[in-house]
């Protein structure tokens, strides 16, 4: 996942951000403890969001205590205490940057490529240890990724819904895995995939120019055609997501951080993607 689902601070109550940026500093002291100082590099909002509702849907409650910060052993901040959610989170997390780094080795430059392998050689014994935890995402995840791959690579470029199609499977299977009865497990499933579908286009929208310029593939920029009607039915296709994803969530009974992922989905989903439009200097930086 790339940080696109991710809270919009200001609509947040102080104890509602609190909580949120608890989370997320809990994940990175998880992450730090579990896999080394340099697994810290894969923390984002996206996993933050996975912490969040597997703790919302479980009927423990977590617990939060101050401690110093991992990164800034001067400044203490509130953590979540370690617990299955943010072990499982961690390790999804480190399942995801494996096939990420993997599709990075196929895209590359011969330079580039050098530094991916690098990477890889460096967490193999990390991802052997979450795909024996997760054999069943692990070979969901693979698969995704080689299809991904092989549409990208067909000359004529397939179907925006297509081309989404992978990462909204993967991400099916990853909110599908938080369990729970059979109802809401299918529920999950759904939300799911549509926020795999919200990525997917929020990424192309995201790296437009970037593409634009190396000449790499890009769902918006295969089409072809003027570039502001291009990015007008890149929004349109999003918003539509985003509209199925909040009456998806709806339907989920959560035990806690109701409003904290009510905001996420509701309101943060739809300021993520004003924010991609907007030139990189212009963007609002938000840390929890």
């Amino acid at each position: 996942m790339f940080g696109y689902v991710k809270a919009c601070p200001p609509q947040l109550r102080l104890c509602e951000w609190e909580a949120y940026r608890g989370v997320y500093c809990g994940l990175c002291r998880t992450l730090g403890r579990r896999f080394g100082p340099f697994a810290r590099l894969t923390l984002s909002y996206d996993f933050t969001f996975l912490a969040m509702l597997s703790m919302a849907l479980g009927e423990e409650t977590p617990a939060f205590r101050r401690r110093r910060c991992g990164v800034n052993p001067l400044h203490r901040c509130q953590h979540c205490e370690e617990n299955a959610s943010l072990q499982m989170s961690c390790d999804i997390a480190v399942l995801t940057l494996w096939y990420k780094v993997e599709d990075n080795i196929a895209d590359s430059g011969f330079w580039a490529r050098c530094g991916w392998r690098l990477l890889r050689g460096l967490m193999r014994r990390q991802y052997r240890r979450t795909a024996a935890a997760y054999p069943a995402l692990d070979a969901v995840f693979a698969d995704q990724m080689q299809r991904q791959r092989r549409l990208e690579q067909q000359k004529t470029a397939p179907p925006l819904d297509e081309l989404c199609e992978p990462t909204a499977c993967m991400m099916q299977a990853m909110l599908g895995s938080l369990g729970g009865e059979a109802a809401q497990q299918r529920i999950l499933e759904r939300l799911g995939y549509l926020l795999g579908r919200y990525i997917y286009m929020a990424d192309a929208l995201d790296d437009w120019e970037k593409d634009q310029k190396s000449g790499s593939f890009n769902p918006f920029l295969q089409a072809g055609g003027e570039a502001e009607a291009l990015r007008r039915r890149a929004k349109k296709s999003l918003n539509l997501t985003i509209g199925e994803i909040g009456a998806t969530f709806d339907l989920l009974t959560l035990q806690r951080f109701q409003p904290v992922l009510e905001n996420i989905i509701h309101l943060g989903l739809s300021a993520t993607v004003e924010e991609i439009q907007l030139p990189p200097k212009q963007r609002r930086k938000r840390y929890p």
